[in-house]
């Protein structure tokens, strides 16, 4: 699609529901954009972000970016900047792939809120990386800056862990590490709820 036929497109789903549900009892309606990037802005659908970066202005809706492991954040932060996405309307998803503190420090402090969800996933080695970061980032009072997801991308992970695990697992060892309430219940939920609220900014 031109970024213009993709536009259109978003706003027709946000202004009469997604496509999928509108012939079913209850339609469903879009909270946010989302978009998905390739590991570098050269190689991402840049029509399909202009198209979210127009529905986002004309809509008030926040845009979630799926990144490839946080690469190319610094690009994507300023081509939305580019085309007047108030910072405080993008959340970058996967980020704590790329747990590079002062890089995050930097995006928080631009406006733009951080998704982790690698807590799950040994792969990824959560002791060693998400965890010290999320740690970082609240001890310099940028909780209000995270997003905490789970990303249990499959079937056995949700058999494993059941759908109470973001809140006793995550949400537990963070309460027993003596996170203030405030500070955990932004983390759990309150953050994404902000963003999700319609902005005229």
């Amino acid at each position: 699609m031109s970024a213009q036929e993709a536009c259109d497109f978003f706003l027709d789903e946000i202004k009469n529901g997604l496509c999928e549900t509108r012939s079913t009892h209850r339609v469903v309606w879009p909270g946010f954009i989302k978009i998905a990037a390739e590991k570098t802005l050269a190689e991402s659908p840049k029509a399909l972000f202009e198209a979210a970066a127009i529905a986002c202005r004309v809509t008030g809706l926040a845009i979630e970016m799926h990144t490839e492991r946080g690469a190319d954040l610094e690009s994507f932060l300023a081509f939305f900047l580019g085309r007047k996405v108030s910072p405080s309307r993008l959340v970058f998803c996967h980020v704590d792939k790329r747990p590079d503190f002062g890089l995050h420090r930097e995006l928080a402090g631009d406006g733009v809120l951080l998704e982790y969800d690698t807590f799950f996933r040994p792969y990824y080695q959560p002791e060693d990386h998400v965890w010290p970061l999320l740690n970082q980032m609240i001890q310099a009072g940028l909780g209000s800056s995270v997003a905490l997801a789970t990303d249990m991308a499959s079937e056995n992970m949700w058999q494993q862990l059941g759908p109470t695990a973001f809140i006793t697992e995550i949400g537990g060892r963070l309460r027993n590490e003596g996170v203030d309430p405030i500070t955990l219940q932004q983390l759990l939920g309150g953050n994404i709820v902000g963003r999700l609220a319609i902005t005229d900014e």
